[in-house]
């Protein structure tokens, strides 16, 4: 929600807290490059285990459960999860995520092999992420130049979206908590 104002202004602080990629590409030209790849890879890298810990200890709960909370392409997790064992180590070196995280601890991919997969992925991503951005440094210098301009007005639209996007979840669980 505090994008807008961190990206400009504190750019590790934003990728500590969130380092999806479009604060990667836009913090790619205004980080040092050992600053872009410890914060930015230890971030990216730091729920992994966690969640490949979720997965290995309880297996199919584990899955059940991230089934229940993703909503949007639940229908293509359910596909991919049968071949998944076979694919683990190229998913998670291909896309570190949650959910590959949690696949690839239930399919009981070794430790070992998880955490040097994540880390080479996530490396890999973080390359080609701040080559985008310097490749197209013009672009993304701009994108944040006109970010910190409006910066107040983009913060307060970012803090309201949340507000209204959590509204649901919040008056959902108002209805549940009086309905005990």
């Amino acid at each position: 929600m505090l994008a807008p104002s961190l990206v400009t202004t504190r750019p590790l602080l934003l990728l500590l807290l969130n380092s999806n990629d479009l604060h990667l590409a836009l913090t790619s030209s205004t980080t040092s490059q050992v600053h872009y790849y410890v914060v930015g890879g230890l971030r990216r890298c730091a729920e992994d285990p966690l969640y490949f810990l979720l997965g290995y200890i309880y297996g199919e709960r584990a899955i059940q459960w991230i089934l229940s909370n993703v909503h949007k392409g639940q229908q293509l997790l359910k596909s991919v999860q049968p071949w998944f064992r076979r694919g683990a180590p190229l998913c998670v070196l291909i896309y570190p995520n949650t959910v590959t995280s949690i696949l690839a601890g239930a399919s009981k991919l070794s430790p070992i092999s998880f955490m040097l997969l994540t880390l080479l992925g996530t490396m890999a991503r973080l390359i080609i992420i701040r080559g985008v951005g310097t490749f197209f440094a013009e672009w993304v210098n701009f994108l944040n130049d006109w970010v910190a301009e409006y910066q107040v007005l983009l913060t307060a639209a970012t803090v309201c979206m949340g507000f209204i996007g959590a509204l649901p979840m919040l008056l959902s669980s108002k209805k549940e908590s009086s309905g005990d």
